[in-house]
């Protein structure tokens, strides 16, 4: 079976691949410059945390987050523990959105839009999984579903 140019236009997969790895991508540009920043940038970063009533060891949570960031992105963009990296990317964008809080208002859009808007995109990323094309395999929880014995009903034995 040849694969037309069409077909891939034609398939959601083909979509997933590119929503993981331009969200992939992005998160890794935006932690690595939080290593590169250093302590005081990691320190800023890890008290957000308090959104939570969790106070100190900010250092320890803005090391964890950029992490995540760096990690999870790379880790979507090849499709192995998507749905666990999505989830973890959800996690530190809700702390970040969270953080926000005095500013969530419609005038300052601009400044929490993109945490809002990425933050959705690795939920949704989460409920989908990594798709057909991944270094895992399928979105089936690793497994790809094709030629799989579930995937057709069984037929009864002929007599």
């Amino acid at each position: 079976m040849s694969l037309s140019i069409g077909d891939v236009f034609k398939k959601p997969e083909t979509g997933l691949l590119l929503l993981r790895v331009s969200a992939g991508a992005a998160m890794i540009l935006h932690g690595v410059p939080k290593f590169i920043g250093g302590a005081p940038v990691l320190e800023s970063v890890g008290s957000a945390i308090s959104v939570y009533g969790l106070h100190g060891h900010a250092l320890a949570w803005g090391f964890a987050a950029a992490t995540v960031e760096v990690l999870g992105g790379l880790l979507l963009i090849l499709g192995v523990c998507a749905r666990c990296a999505a989830f973890a990317l959800f996690c530190v964008l809700l702390t970040a959105l969270l953080s926000m809080k005095p500013s969530l208002t419609l005038s300052a859009f601009g400044g929490w839009a993109h945490a809002a808007m990425m933050m959705m995109t690795f939920l949704a990323l989460f409920f989908t999984g990594p798709g057909e094309y991944s270094l895992s395999g399928g979105g089936k929880g690793g497994k790809s579903s094709k030629g799989s014995a579930s995937a057709e009903p069984k037929k009864a034995p002929a007599k």
